[in-house]
């Protein structure tokens, strides 16, 4: 199972850098779109609606294809879709592509939890709190390299392009979600089983 656990902390910690590096360049793409707090903040309200629904929509995917499956290829479109709020030519494009971010981050939270949530069962031991504080550490890392790249005038389509390509091949190895596919359920309360596999 140290496999698995070293998945699932990658897969935590990735989600992280991926959510900080759009967080991180925030004043330079309401600065490069000349938007009003205002109208940021709608932008913003675009990224919340995105976040509520992506909720609903990976409860239905996740039990269906199973975590495993819902995480892999999710976290790839969730870290292509990192682009657009960086290409978006105005506010109404940026709080669409914020929608999708944040929906796209969602089901991935959804089925990266189910994972480790799986996982925990398994071992009998909690681990839930480690691959958040996992999370949080991928945040500081994506914070941090927004900061430099900042500082080296790196400009938000450039630093996110990069970002999404090497995340994209970080999170492609197929080993990395490696829980065994024997246990292939994990009860979640009392409403359904997860499946994990």
């Amino acid at each position: 199972m140290r496999g698995a656990g070293v998945g699932a902390a990658a897969y935590f910690q990735l989600t992280g850098i991926i959510f900080a590096t759009w967080a991180s360049r925030v004043p330079a793409i309401k600065g490069g779109l000349d938007l009003s707090d205002g109208q940021f903040a709608i932008a913003l309200l675009g990224l919340e609606a995105g976040a509520v629904f992506g909720l609903q929509l990976g409860g239905l995917i996740v039990p269906r294809v199973g975590s495993r499956r819902a995480l892999t290829s999710s976290l790839v479109v969730f870290t292509c879709a990192l682009v657009g709020p960086a290409f978006a030519p105005g506010l109404l494009l940026l709080a669409a592509s914020l929608f999708a971010f944040a929906a796209l981050n969602s089901v991935v939270d959804v089925a990266m939890n189910t994972q480790g949530l799986a996982l925990q069962r398994h071992l009998g031991r909690p681990v839930l709190s480690r691959l958040h504080a996992m999370h949080s550490l991928g945040g500081v890392l994506g914070a941090g390299a927004g900061a430099v790249a900042a500082r080296l005038g790196a400009t938000p389509p450039q630093h996110f392009f990069a970002c999404a390509v090497a995340a994209v091949v970080a999170g492609l190895p197929p080993g990395l979600c490696s829980y065994p596919r024997g246990s292939t359920r994990v009860r979640t309360g009392r409403r359904m089983n997860q499946r994990v596999d």
